[in-house]
């Protein structure tokens, strides 16, 4: 006897959903914290973009920062041993932080002079002339 349709298992279709390993996930947090692109990581490990958005969400967005502290705080440990590349590593990144903020102190947008008159509209304009026209004239003390 079978089953009716309603209750028989449907299969599943496509391909099987991808689980990242652990390996995986380690790769995707260094490609990320050297700078890698999302869409060129997902090349490398062989999903789609939108697949290791889903998955390695964490990976992408929080976890290569804590990575880069990791890499940063090893960086300084050999610079205080007394490793010169090192050093030189750790000015090239101060520097760069410092220009960063440089550029953008530069290149904030001006706030816009409050001693300025606000420009009146054109029947504000007229009006405002009109009112004052008499003055400096002859006959301004006849019409006040």
């Amino acid at each position: 006897m079978t089953k009716p349709k309603a209750i028989q298992k449907v299969a599943m279709r496509g391909q099987n959903a991808w689980r990242p390993t652990l390996e995986q996930r380690n790769n995707v947090l260094l490609l990320r914290a050297t700078g890698m692109k999302v869409s060129a990581i997902a090349s490398v490990i062989g999903v789609g973009e939108i697949t290791l958005r889903s998955k390695c969400n964490d990976e992408l967005n929080f976890l290569y920062n804590k990575k880069k502290l990791e890499m940063i705080g090893l960086l300084e440990k050999s610079a205080k041993k007394g490793n010169v590349a090192a050093q030189k590593a750790m000015l090239t990144l101060i520097e760069k932080q410092e220009i960063a903020i440089y550029n953008k102190a530069d290149y904030q947008k001006p706030k816009a002079d409050e001693s300025k008159e606000e420009k009146l509209g054109k029947n504000e304009g007229l009006n405002l002339e009109a009112k004052t026209a008499h003055k400096g004239t002859t006959w301004a003390d006849k019409l006040q």
